[in-house]
Formats: structure tokens, sequence, C-alpha cells
């Protein structure tokens, strides 16, 4: 019986058949978490060149470019699909997402606004018929009333009551429950995460030095 199993084991069609997929994810994983860290330590090294310019950009900013960058080169000199694994990277960006929502929520300390707690309660209920509203009425019918849309108007939902990690949470959300969705996934955090953050930063200068 052990001679058997030994032969069965280093025969090479039986090492083709055996499931190595733990293997090869754990592998993938790393290469994900590697890739994170080259382009969130480049990204460090961008920030603190932009800041040298003395506009302020986002803490993240860095990183968002370094990703592009890192991204578009390896899809371009090489076979993207197999360097990158993108369904191991999103699989890492949702496990940093719930820590983060996690850890954001902790840290709340409701108890301090107790004495606010009706006007509080009024603004969030008027938030959110606005923000219904809104998606039903006009960000679904803009976007074109198709999947899309829907995944899409999910991301507005969670931006306009919170953030964009919000907006991707719901996002992922209702992908898990259906299928998942390219266009939102890269509009939502490009539009979100940097095209706001670079009108923001530059609205908040020129007031400011109105102010001045």
């Amino acid at each position: 019986m052990v001679a058997a199993l030994e032969g069965s084991e280093a025969s090479p069609e039986s090492r083709q058949e055996r499931p190595q997929s733990g293997e090869r994810s754990f592998r993938d994983y790393t290469r994900a978490v590697y890739l994170l860290l080259v382009a969130m330590a480049g990204g460090m090294c961008l920030s603190k060149l932009l800041a040298m310019t003395g506009i302020t950009f986002p803490t993240y900013f860095g990183s968002l470019i370094m990703a592009c960058l890192i991204r578009n080169a390896v899809e371009a000199f090489s076979d993207g699909g197999e360097v990158l694994r993108m369904d191991k990277i999103i699989s890492l960006g949702d496990i940093c997402l719930s820590i983060f929502l996690g850890v954001a929520m902790s840290t709340l300390k409701l108890w301090e606004l107790a004495g606010l707690a009706l006007p509080l309660l009024v603004i969030l209920l008027s938030q959110v018929l606005f923000i219904a509203l809104f998606a039903y009425l006009v960000a679904f019918r803009a976007l074109g009333k198709d999947y899309d849309a829907a995944v899409l108007v999910s991301g507005v939902c969670g931006f306009g009551l919170g953030a964009t990690p919000n907006a991707m949470a719901n996002m992922s959300a209702v992908c898990l429950k259906y299928r998942f969705a390219v266009n939102p996934f890269i509009i939502v955090p490009v539009v979100g995460a940097m095209f706001v953050d670079i009108i923001n930063t530059g609205v908040i200068t020129v007031f400011l030095n109105i102010i001045k």
C-alpha cells in the first residue's frame, strides 16, 4: 500500500493531477502583496516629491499614481493576467477595505454626540432620501440603465453618504451577490479618489489664497 502511494506520488501524471491550487494561490497572493508594497513604497517617494511643489496632495495620491504606472507597464510589456493576477489583488483590497471600515467604525465616539442625536438623525434621513431619489431618478438613467449603471449607483450611494471606501464596499457587495463589473471599479476609484482630490486641492488652495 505504501509503495503504491509512493509510486503514485512520484509519477508525473499524478503530480499533474494532484491539487496544487493551494501552493499556486499562495504564490499568487505573495506576488500581489509584493506588488502592493512596491506601489506603496514608490508612492511614498512620489508623494514626497509632490510635496516639494508646495501643493498639498492626499497622502495616498502618490501610491495611486504609482499603482497606475505599474499596471500599465505590466500590461504593456508582459502578460498582465499572469503577472498581476488581479483577482488576488482585488481579494487583498477587499480584506484591507473591511479592516479599514471596521477600524473606522470602532474609533467612532458616538456617545459624545448624544446631545445632537435628533439633529443628526434629521440630517441623516434627509441625506438618505436625497441620495435615494438622485440615484433612482438621475444617476441610474444618466449612466445607461444597465447592470454597470446599477453597480455605479450603489457606489454613488456609498460615496454620497460616506466616502470612496464606502462606495467600494457597496459595489463589492452588489458584485458578490450577482456578478463582477469592470467599469465601475475603474470609474469610482479614479473619479472618487483621484479627480475629486485634485479638484478639491485646487479649489481649497484658491479660496485660501483669496482669504489671505
